[in-house]
């Protein structure tokens, strides 16, 4: 966990910590679902993330989903680019990563 970094969504939602770990570059999504749009795209390989929630199954054999805000904006441009990337995209000692929150709303 990074104390101090400061996040602000498009919603208005707001951290004061986040985590930052290794990542595959991939598609960042509007939900934490395999068929909800994507709204951006993660391109560099050390990202961070603010929240985790419950969604589809994925190829990590998990269903947990990191929420983030994507390197590039590729579609719905008043979310900024934030969105979820499945936990098998993220390099973690386990899901969801201890300490990191689960999101509010999810």
């Amino acid at each position: 966990m990074r104390e101090g970094s400061a996040h602000t969504d498009w919603t208005g939602m707001t951290w004061d910590a986040d985590i930052l770990c290794d990542n595959a570059p991939g598609d960042v999504r509007l939900q934490s679902f395999k068929d909800s749009p994507v709204v951006g795209r993660m391109v560099t390989t050390r990202s961070w993330f603010v929240c985790w929630k419950v969604g589809d199954p994925h190829a990590g054999g998990n269903n947990i989903w990191y929420y983030t805000q994507a390197d590039e904006v590729v579609s719905r441009p008043t979310a900024q680019g934030w969105g979820y990337m499945p936990a098998v995209m993220l390099e973690t000692p386990q899901d969801p990563v201890p300490g990191l929150p689960k999101c509010s709303w999810g």
